[in-house]
C-alpha cells in the first residue's frame, strides 16, 4: 500500500505519506514533492503513517530540503515525529550521523528533528 495526500494551509502544503516509502514508489514520491515544492510554500511532511522506508525515501526528503532552502523555504516533520521505520531507514542509511546541516549554515538538520523526540 502507498497513497500521498496533500493539504493547502495558508503558505504551507502538508504532506502525507503512507504505506510503503521505498524505491518501488520512489519517482512518484519525487514526482510530489517536486510539485509541492513548485507551489512556492513551505512543506510539513507527516511521516506517522510510513510502514516501511528505505534509503531512497531519506535521499529524496535530503535532496527536498536542499533545494526548498536555496529558495528560501522550509521543510518540517508534522509534530516533529515520524513512524519508527522511517527512523530506522534514516538510522541505517547514515542520516542519523548528521547532527549539522552542512547546506543550513550548521543547523540542526530536519533528519535530527525526528530524533529528537
Amino acid at each position: 500500500m502507498f497513497a500521498i495526500e496533500t493539504e493547502r494551509q495558508d503558505d504551507v502544503l502538508i504532506a502525507r505519506i503512507k504505506g510503503d516509502a521505498t524505491i518501488d514508489h520512489a519517482k512518484e514520491i519525487q514526482q510530489r514533492l517536486i510539485s509541492a515544492m513548485n507551489e512556492d510554500r513551505d512543506i510539513v511532511l507527516d511521516l506517522n503513517d510510513i510502514d516501511v522506508a528505505d534509503i531512497s525515501f531519506m535521499q529524496i526528503i535530503s535532496a527536498a530540503h536542499m533545494l526548498l532552502l536555496k529558495r528560501k523555504r522550509n521543510i518540517s516533520f508534522c509534530s516533529n515525529r515520524a513512524s519508527p521505520a522511517v527512523v530506522d531507514a534514516a538510522k541505517h542509511s547514515g542520516f542519523f550521523a548528521h547532527r549539522r546541516c552542512s547546506v543550513n549554515g550548521g543547523c540542526n538538520c530536519i533528519m535530527h528533528d525526528i530524533f529528537s523526540v
